[in-house]
């Protein structure tokens, strides 16, 4: 936690990570804008037995969804295949951080779910340093099986969820409906996917659905605890430039809009017009950037006449 502003890629390093004492001495990206530092796809599969590996592929592949790429499967199979000290492009995260992350991050949405389906009172949700100090203790080998236990039982409560319509969670400032939180977890899954492997042809097709940059819109907007939100990096750049709007074009879909008009910012989804166009780039690499990430091989065309300043600010651009 950063002012009171939290980012899920900074809090709680590992004692190792923030002395560099890991095996993979790769340069690692900056806060807020983390720059993938490249890497093999291929790993060996040195924390989880072959066995226990296929036994949780195949559970994983029973789960039903109605998209067209299974987030939550490239993901965790991507994660199996790391090594638990392989660094990401999470500033001072190895795998093992991003692991004690996501399953710290599904036991809340468990037990915050739950909780309100058993009719108790609805509490707030716990900061990141707090669910995840625990997780980040466990060796390896069995903080990758609490994962599973922890994302099964995510899953199932969100199920659960599904069946009362009329109900809402109240997650990180925001209330959550099942449809929110299973595309948190898919959004969750895909970007962090990234900060394990890197750009691939999976990864790239995941990003550029145009759902996930609807939803990218809504948390940046109503959650801002979030140390991505753009009024937080505004402020982290120390911005007092003046009202702005900045249009991000990825075509062939609607264009991405960044205005602050009166001290209050707004981030939409607008038709494709003739308005100026500040930066043209493919939509994976739009979305990556709304998260605060940059994927260097990925062009990025600055219009005529772009407000550089507020990029800067924003994207680091």
């Amino acid at each position: 936690m950063r002012n009171g502003v939290e980012s899920p890629c900074y809090s709680g390093r590992s004692e190792s990570a923030r002395r560099g004492t890991t095996n993979d001495k790769r340069k690692i990206g900056k806060t807020l804008f983390p720059v993938h530092p490249g890497r093999d796809v291929r790993f060996p599969r040195d924390m989880v037995h072959e066995e226990a590996h296929n036994e949780i592929m195949t559970s994983i592949a029973g789960i039903a969804h109605d998209h067209p790429i299974d987030e939550g499967k490239e993901f965790l199979a991507t994660l199996l295949a790391a090594s638990s000290s392989q660094l990401t492009a999470c500033e001072g995260w190895t795998v093992h951080e991003i692991t004690a992350h996501v399953a710290a991050g599904s036991e809340e949405r468990a037990n915050l779910i739950e909780n309100h389906l058993a009719g108790g009172q609805q509490r707030g949700t716990r900061s990141f340093e707090e669910r995840e100090r625990p997780y980040r203790e466990i060796d390896d080998a069995a903080l990758r099986t609490l994962l599973f236990e922890q994302v099964e039982r995510s899953i199932h409560a969100s199920q659960r969820l599904a069946e009362r319509p009329e109900y809402a969670v109240l997650f990180t400032g925001r209330n959550m409906s099942a449809a929110d939180f299973a595309m948190h977890s898919r959004s969750e899954r895909s970007l962090h996917r990234w900060d394990i492997v890197g750009r691939d042809d999976v990864g790239w097709v995941m990003f550029a659905q145009p759902g996930l940059t609807l939803h990218a819109l809504k948390i940046l907007t109503e959650m801002p605890v979030l140390a991505e939100t753009p009024a937080n990096r505004l402020q982290a750049a120390n911005y007092h430039s003046g009202d702005f709007t900045v249009v991000l074009r990825s075509d062939p879909g609607d264009d991405v809009t960044i205005s602050l008009h009166h001290g209050v910012l707004s981030v939409a989804s607008q038709p494709l017009t003739d308005r100026p166009v500040d930066a043209h780039l493919e939509p994976a690499a739009r979305l990556l950037a709304l998260w605060g990430r940059r994927e260097p091989s990925a062009a990025i065309q600055l219009g005529r006449g772009a407000n550089q300043l507020a990029l800067q600010c924003l994207f680091g651009w």
